[in-house]
């Protein structure tokens, strides 16, 4: 069986857990049968519509690295670009350059 990675680490991907939770962040690494994301989120209505909330609201917050065990994981894919950009810009700050209105 071929099996092609569509992600790198440093990419913003989104993973799907057997919980159903849908989680975005950046991959660190994904080897020995542990998948670890920086800053992870997950999506939750607000008053204003969807925005993105920490994975773990109770975890101390200089935790910045989270690692899932890959049995937990159905599906790790590339984020739409849309939400990548909305992703990076609330977890640093930065506003990616295709997102620049002017």
């Amino acid at each position: 069986m071929l099996i092609i990675n569509v992600t790198k680490p440093g990419d913003i991907v989104s993973i799907k857990l057997t919980s159903n939770d849908e989680v975005i962040g950046k991959l660190v690494s994904d080897d020995n049968g542990t998948l670890v994301l920086n800053k992870p989120v997950v999506l939750a209505m607000a008053q204003s519509g969807p925005t993105m909330v920490p994975y773990m609201l109770t975890a101390d917050p200089s935790v910045h690295e989270f690692k899932f065990k890959e049995q937990h994981v159905v599906h790790c894919v590339p984020t739409a670009k849309s939400l990548a950009s909305q992703y990076i810009q609330g977890t640093t700050g930065i506003v990616p350059a295709g997102n620049i209105q002017i």
